[in-house]
C-alpha cells in the first residue's frame, strides 16, 4: 500500500487474548475492564462485535 489514505475506510478483524478482571452494567450498557497479554489495562463495551469464550 504506497498511500496512506489508502487505509481510509478499509475494514478487518482484531483478535486478542485478553482476561476480564472486572464488569459493570448501567443504563447504557454492559462494560468490562480486561487485562491484554502485555499487561494493557482497560475498560470496553460488551456488545455484539466482542465475542467471548
Amino acid at each position: 500500500m504506497n498511500n496512506i489514505q489508502d487505509l481510509i475506510g478499509k475494514k478487518g478483524t482484531i483478535t486478542k487474548d485478553f482476561t476480564v478482571i472486572d464488569a459493570k452494567k448501567d443504563v447504557y450498557g454492559v462494560y468490562i475492564r480486561i487485562k491484554e497479554r502485555d499487561g494493557e489495562k482497560y475498560w470496553t463495551s460488551l456488545d455484539k462485535d466482542l465475542v467471548l469464550e
